[in-house]
């Protein structure tokens, strides 16, 4: 009797998952619209179309995203109309100055950006500076965030890895 119900946990473990599947497949991320600036590690592009269907069936009005880095998931819910709000949550400060900087003064960082000419001397510039102002950290963030290895925010002492020269303008 006892080798019977342990069988039949064991199935049971086996065989029903523990949580609900999703019904969605596998997504490709090159199909997600990619709407952030920034690149980030452990992002959550992946995991767009299931908050998307998630959103959907419980029409919250307001979305919290932990762990914003990118907000992806923030920046679809709101665009896709999928809620009124959102808040991201971040605690890097590096990236928490972007957010702001992009939000609350979107055309002057966006001006900011066209201005910029991605050199080599440029971006160590732009590295070895402080931020004075919140735009000016905003927009420091983003350009060592395209700038270097793998399109991440790693140690200050990882160089930049641009595919410029000297002041040779960076390939488009």
């Amino acid at each position: 009797m006892i080798e019977l119900q342990n069988a039949m946990m064991q199935k049971r473990l086996f065989v029903e998952p523990a949580f609900p599947q999703s019904k969605i497949p596998a997504v490709n991320v090159a199909q997600v619209p990619q709407r952030s600036p920034l690149r980030y590690p452990g992002g959550k592009t992946w995991l767009v179309p299931h908050i998307r269907e998630w959103l959907k069936a419980t029409s919250p009005r307001i979305l919290i995203e932990p762990f914003a880095g990118g907000g992806i998931v923030s920046l679809t819910a709101v665009m896709e109309n999928l809620v009124q709000r959102s808040i991201m949550v971040e605690i890097d400060r590096d990236v928490a100055a972007f957010w702001h900087a992009a939000l609350r003064f979107g055309t002057t960082l966006a001006d900011r950006v066209k201005r910029f000419e991605p050199t080599m001397e440029r971006v160590r510039k732009v590295e070895q500076g402080g931020a004075h102002s919140l735009i000016e950290h905003g927009f420091r963030t983003l350009v060592l965030n395209r700038t270097r290895n793998r399109d991440c925010l790693p140690d200050p002492t990882t160089p930049v890895s641009c595919r410029c020269r000297k002041d040779e303008k960076r390939p488009p």
